[in-house]
């Protein structure tokens, strides 16, 4: 199998090598080594396609150039997956050795949904009718196919004022913070006293581009400073907002999409499903908000989030 680096993020590897490993001490003291080898050359073969598919969103004139390649490789590796099972049990492996089986099987299928949702976005981003439909249509289009792609989520900018802090995905324990699309759109509809198709067109959702104000200490990462500056200053954008466009004779509402409200932030799979989803909640949005630090602009995230926004939003 390929060496592992220390920047290499192909989480596979590391059980595959602990197996391979294992298998070829048990080839080494066993009578019969056919069985053990025969399960180290499937595991490289599996290494071999995961590998490609890990990057065919990168590399569309390599291994998938004709039509159907990628979904005949998905489908050899869960055969490829089942097959590894059949052969560890004949082979008899311990329960270290299956222990890793059962981890690197779980890290191929993982990879297996990402490329499935990477494969989403690049469909979606060139299809017109996409780019050029409202937010709740755009919210069931990310979702479609059943591919794993995680949900649309906004969050309303009176739940921040409300709050007084920006609630973590998933984890606020009062049960509020960002939602589902058709969720935020009927409290707009109330908020406003409209129906709910043209509330849509009254939301303006900004996307947060912003770097993480706390980065050390015994508190750990967070987007906002202990103060909560962040929190206070998006409620009073929004409000500012809100009052320039009522003096223009507009009526709106606002919301935002911000990454540590709206997106996975503890399990390791989810979140990179969510980034791998990210163009698709920027081209979501109908504006991006930037969060200028001093750092802002040499910043590799903000860089890739201004690109994508200038592109898609």
């Amino acid at each position: 199998l390929r060496p592992i680096t220390d920047d290499d993020e192909d989480a596979w590897l590391d059980p595959a090598r602990q197996l391979g490993a294992n298998l070829a001490r048990c080839s080494e003291t066993a009578k019969d080594p056919a069985a053990f080898n025969a399960v180290r050359a499937l595991v490289e073969a599996i290494d071999k396609n995961i590998y490609g598919l890990s990057r065919a969103h990168i590399n569309s004139s390599g291994s998938f150039w004709f039509p159907g390649s990628q979904w005949l490789t998905e489908r050899a590796v869960l055969k490829q997956l089942d097959a590894l099972f059949d052969l560890a049990n004949r082979a008899k492996l311990g329960g270290p050795a299956m222990a890793q089986a059962i981890q690197l099987s779980n890290e191929v299928k993982h990879v297996l949904r990402l490329s499935k949702v990477r494969k989403h976005v690049k469909n979606l981003l060139r299809s017109r009718q996409f780019i050029q439909a409202g937010i709740e249509e755009k919210a069931w289009a990310i979702i479609e196919g059943n591919v794993g792609t995680p949900p649309l989520k906004l969050i309303h900018w009176q739940c921040i004022e409300d709050l007084g802090y920006l609630p973590k995905h998933k984890v606020d324990g009062t049960g509020t913070g960002a939602v589902h699309v058709d969720e935020l759109l009927e409290e707009v509809a109330t908020k406003l006293n409209v129906y709910k198709k043209k509330a849509e067109r009254q939301t303006v959702v900004f996307f947060l581009s912003h770097r993480w104000l706390q980065t050390e200490g015994r508190s750990g990462h967070h987007p906002d400073s202990e103060d909560c500056i962040k929190a206070r200053k998006l409620a009073s954008f929004a409000r500012w907002f809100k009052g320039m466009a009522a003096r223009a004779g507009m009526m709106v509402d606002v919301a935002y999409w911000i990454d540590y409200c709206c997106c996975e932030q503890d399990d390791r799979h989810g979140v990179e499903l969510g980034i791998a989803a990210l163009p698709l909640y920027i081209a979501s949005c109908t504006k991006v908000l930037a969060w200028r630090t001093p750092d802002f602009h040499r910043r590799s995230w903000t860089m890739v989030e201004r690109l994508l926004s200038y592109s898609f939003c």
